[in-house]
C-alpha cells in the first residue's frame, strides 16, 4: 500500500512485465550476455 500511494500505481509490486525486453537479434543477446557477466564479476564479493 505504502509502494504503490508513494508512487502512484496499482496492484503488487511485481504486475506485469518487470523490466522484461524483447531480444530479437543474436548480436543485442551476446551484448546483453557480456554485460552481465562483466556486472557480475565487478559487483561479487572479494574472496
Amino acid at each position: 500500500m505504502y509502494f504503490n500511494r508513494k508512487y502512484k500505481t496499482v496492484g503488487h509490486l511485481f504486475h506485469g512485465r518487470y523490466k522484461a525486453i524483447l531480444c530479437d537479434k543474436d548480436a543485442y543477446l551476446l551484448s546483453l550476455i557480456k554485460m552481465l557477466h562483466i556486472v557480475m564479476v565487478v559487483e561479487s564479493p572479494s574472496s
